[in-house]
């Protein structure tokens, strides 16, 4: 009878430590995929951050100033130009420091700043020093893309970029 009596303690203890198997392959898998899903959504975001982004830098390579920068992204009511120095008046084809602001929806179409799954910051600065006789100038900018209209968190994606543009036409 003692033999027995082992068998079945041995098949217990067996039975036990595949069950104990099995939980821990099951919380192992549980989390892997959870973090996949995770990862994808991280995934996501940045693909989305990355074509807006694009899309922002060829309307800054397009444009001749933040007001056409502006109207390129998709002009009033979907997007806000703030001049750096409201106060002096607008040179010849805007060329004043100024920041372009922007807000899309989770398909990536401009929206109002309400409900907004992305939000585009673009800054537009002249380079000092490389105005040229004719007017022609440099024009750098940062093209950040933000998960929500909340500047205070880290962006996304951030872009920099450089256009020249050339002397005004008369």
């Amino acid at each position: 009878m003692k033999g027995r009596s082992e068998h079945n303690t041995a098949f217990y203890i067996e039975t036990i430590l595949m069950i104990v198997s099995f939980v821990a392959v099951i919380l192992v898998l549980t989390n892997v995929f959870g973090l996949g899903k995770l990862e994808s959504a991280k995934a996501r975001d940045l693909t989305s951050a990355v074509r807006i982004a694009e899309s922002a830098a060829e309307a800054f390579a397009a444009a001749e100033g933040p007001a056409e920068l502006a109207d390129l992204l998709g002009g009033e009511p979907l997007v806000t130009l703030a001049s750096a120095s409201s106060q002096s008046t607008v040179p010849e084809r805007d060329r004043l420091p100024a920041m372009i602001f922007s807000a899309y929806d989770a398909d990536l179409n401009q929206v109002p700043e309400d409900g907004c799954a992305y939000w585009l910051a673009v800054s537009w600065e002249p380079v000092k020093g490389t105005e040229q006789s004719n007017g022609a100038v440099l024009a750098e900018g940062t093209i950040k893309v933000y998960k929500t209209a909340d500047p205070e968190k880290d962006p996304i994606y951030t872009l920099q970029t450089k256009t020249y543009i050339p002397e005004v036409q008369p």
